[in-house]
């Protein structure tokens, strides 16, 4: 790798880690691109090469989030004992306690959707998640876990409902509760379809 793509990629890591940090405690509207430079000495001109925007920039730290929850869907759905419904169910259950963070339940949940529109909001998040859990259902339904099914229309449905889930505990006053009586309802919901 050369010097140069080095310092490239720390300055973009730089920048999504100090914009994470302001969006996280400021929201979109609050956090200012002054802040988020200079929590690294870097300049306006290194976010706007970069990104081009500070919209571009938030929609690149929702992206990072996504990538992150991925990553520990999958690794505590790996770790989980269990057919691949309860693979599933833990997959479910990641996404709900991420819900309960305050970076998540501030960018994703909350400003995500208003900031980028539902649509755009709506699409990254299906991008990493419909994949995986179409797969989990493939795999259940192979082993005999599920009855046949349309998996795409259930992959959909029940990615709405956690989705949904998600974003009542995001806009709780009450998170722990809600994720506690949401996380009950995703369980009895992700039985229901066990054969």
């Amino acid at each position: 790798m050369t010097k140069h793509r080095h310092d490239t990629e720390i300055t973009r890591s730089e920048l999504l880690s100090s914009a994470r940090i302001a969006f996280s405690e400021h929201g979109y509207a609050g956090a200012g691109t002054e802040e988020i430079v200079a929590r690294h000495g870097l300049t306006r001109g290194a976010l706007y090469h970069h990104f081009g925007s500070k919209l571009s920039l938030f929609e690149a730290v929702v992206e990072d989030l996504q990538r992150e929850l991925s990553r520990e869907v999958e690794r505590r759905a790996r770790r989980t004992r269990g057919d691949h419904v309860d693979r599933l169910r833990a997959g479910f259950r990641t996404y709900l306690d991420f819900a309960l963070r305050p970076d998540f339940r501030r960018i994703l949940l909350t400003d995500g959707p208003a900031v980028l529109g539902w649509d755009r909001w709506h699409e990254i998040d299906f991008d990493h998640a419909f994949g995986a859990t179409r797969a989990a259902l493939q795999a259940a339904m192979a082993h005999g876990e599920l009855g046949p099914s349309p998996v795409d229309e259930l992959a959909h449905v029940l990615l709405g409902a956690v989705t949904q889930a998600g974003l009542e505990i995001g806009r709780s006053q009450h998170p722990r509760a809600a994720r506690r009586r949401y996380g009950t309802v995703i369980d009895l919901l992700v039985e229901s379809i066990r054969r």
